[in-house]
């Protein structure tokens, strides 16, 4: 719920789920998440991931709506289109 409020008020709050570097290829696979609000300021939770292990999934909480990319707009659009049957079928 913290975190939820803390991006409510306008700060942004990521969470990165990798999976850990093995020491050891007897240890099991396991997950683990970094929160950027338990990293000091102005550190990269997404770069602290990546060398701890492989990034899964990165996870953005904030008040603000990220701008659509113009690319994915235009290649849904092509995809709708080369998909549409053709004309008498």
């Amino acid at each position: 719920m913290a975190d939820l409020e803390a991006a409510a008020v306008g700060k942004p709050v990521t969470h990165v789920i990798y999976w850990v570097n093995r020491m050891m290829k007897e240890e099991p696979p396991r997950f683990e998440t970094l929160n950027s609000r338990s990293m000091p300021p102005d550190s990269d939770p997404v770069a602290e991931a990546s060398r701890r292990g492989q990034v899964l999934a990165t996870v953005q909480l904030t008040k603000e709506l990220p701008a659509v990319r113009h690319a994915h707009a235009h290649s849904a659009e092509v995809y709708a289109t080369s998909n549409a049957p053709e004309a008498g079928e």
